[in-house]
């Protein structure tokens, strides 16, 4: 679907849906992403990759700086992720890392399977389907 823009775009331009649709976590299934607000037009995920989130302290930095969502985290055992839950952030947990973590709940939204997948200096010399050692992407989760 084509829609229009508040303000005049470029000749040529034109907007649309984006892929999976405007309400593509809940109608997937992807309960905790949908529960946390992901559909909303209003909601962009924003956030560090691999920070400690372990304190009120810690929430109430990324708070004052807009963000919303722990990319991976540096530090599981040191992590609190019942008062990331209950201070409204969300986390995207690294599939590696799963394990180390006690108390996982609806405040992760999904999981990281693989970063810094393939050798990228081999990449540019090897076809990639050679290089990559495992795979790339994000899984959300379903409750």
């Amino acid at each position: 679907m084509t829609t229009q823009a508040s303000t005049p775009l470029p000749n040529g331009v034109t907007l649309q849906d984006i892929d999976g649709g405007a309400n593509y976590y809940c109608s997937h299934g992807f309960t905790y992403a949908c529960n946390a607000g992901w559909d909303n037009a209003s909601f962009f995920p924003i956030g560090a990759w691999l920070t400690p989130l372990g304190s009120q302290a810690d929430i109430n930095r990324w708070k004052d700086l807009g963000l919303n969502t722990a990319f991976a985290i540096s530090n599981p055992e040191g992590t609190n992720l019942p008062l990331i839950k209950s201070n409204g952030l969300n986390v995207v947990l690294q599939n590696g890392e799963i394990s180390r973590f006690s108390n996982i709940g609806s405040e992760t939204v999904g999981i990281n399977s693989c970063d810094e997948c393939g050798d990228y200096a081999g990449a540019v010399t090897t076809p990639l389907s050679t290089t990559f050692k495992c795979t790339a992407g994000w899984s959300f989760l379903v409750d």
